[in-house]
């Protein structure tokens, strides 16, 4: 399992990472929609080097629509970006993701919203009932599957 959360400052994203140790899960870290346009590249790699100076942490800047952006992140070293537009742009952007061994998302990753003044506890908590809201949709059976086996 992974704890997928987003991180807005350096407390949230210390929240996070504390969530993710008492839950025993690995933790992603995705910036908010539109980050790498409104607060930058490097601002976003800054606050990640920060909450761990010496381990990598797994994190997706969100690029918007902005192909620029992305490229821009894209050559900073960022591995994860999500990118939701089409186009040629778009195409450009994942060849050069491809060739630098990094993933371009289509959409965001549902992920759980914090702020500073969320207790791990309680982040725990909302982990959870995310986790098990959709697991119970994964596994939920198709329409009629009540139904199977049953002669009118």
């Amino acid at each position: 399992m992974r704890l997928i959360a987003e991180c807005c400052s350096y407390a949230t994203g210390r929240a996070a990472l504390a969530a993710g140790r008492n839950l025993d899960v690995s933790v992603t870290l995705v910036s908010p929609e539109n980050a790498a346009s409104f607060m930058g590249v490097s601002w976003w790699q800054a606050l990640v080097k920060k909450l761990s100076p010496h381990k990598d942490i797994d994190n997706i800047l969100d690029c918007g629509e902005a192909a620029g952006r992305a490229m821009e992140a894209l050559h900073a070293g960022q591995k994860q970006i999500v990118l939701s537009r089409s186009g040629p742009q778009a195409v450009i952007v994942q060849s050069f993701a491809s060739l630098v061994s990094a993933k371009v998302f289509p959409t965001r990753p549902d992920a759980v919203k914090l702020n500073e003044y969320v207790p791990p506890e309680i982040l725990v908590r909302r982990y959870e009932e995310m986790y098990l809201i959709s697991a119970s949709r994964s596994h939920r059976p198709h329409a009629g599957a009540e139904l199977q086996g049953v002669s009118k």
